[in-house]
């Protein structure tokens, strides 16, 4: 667990599911990684967690630069379970707000999403 972590944090990914992380949030250390303005620290909790945000085509090309904590749409958070050796790894899919028609689509969409998400993770864990 801790090793998967240690790697996680060490060398965290730029692109997850094919989907471009935006920052990375790490809560043990307080700190977020935004590729446009470096390392910034945060108060709050500390935990044993690591939020990746991801960006996607939907995205209006606005990063949310000013935002230290965005709303979560598109993003793996990652942390280790506390009662049994193993990591989780939480998948959160989102599209904008769309029509009763359209809505198979867009489930659709956001299925494949998660699951290139999960085979993805899978295969960095090696699972």
């Amino acid at each position: 667990m801790q090793e998967i972590m240690t790697g996680l944090r060490a060398n965290p990914p730029i692109e997850l599911g094919g989907l471009a992380v935006r920052r990375t949030r790490d809560y043990g250390q307080l700190k977020v990684h935004d590729p446009d303005q470096g390392e910034l620290s945060f108060e709050g909790e500390q935990g044993d967690l690591v939020i990746f945000d991801l960006l996607d085509a939907e995205s209006t090309g606005k990063k949310d630069s000013e935002l230290l904590f965005p709303p979560l749409g598109n993003a793996v958070a990652a942390r280790p379970s506390g009662t049994e050796p193993k990591i989780k790894f939480y998948l959160f899919a989102a599209s904008q707000p769309t029509s009763p028609e359209e809505l198979p689509a867009v489930k659709a969409v956001l299925e494949r999403r998660l699951n290139l998400l999960e085979e993805d993770l899978r295969s960095r864990v090696g699972v």
